[in-house]
């Protein structure tokens, strides 16, 4: 069974990456343009 961890600092990254990719080709957000690590 796999492991569920909260998330940490570094995980930042590649959480903006991958929600990125789905704001860009997903129908899951109304947003247009994914979020920057910054944001």
């Amino acid at each position: 069974m796999p492991l569920i961890r909260p998330s940490r600092d570094d995980d930042l990254d590649a959480i903006t990456r991958i929600y990125g990719h789905h704001v860009l080709h997903g129908t899951g957000t109304f947003e247009t343009t994914p979020p920057s690590l910054a944001d």
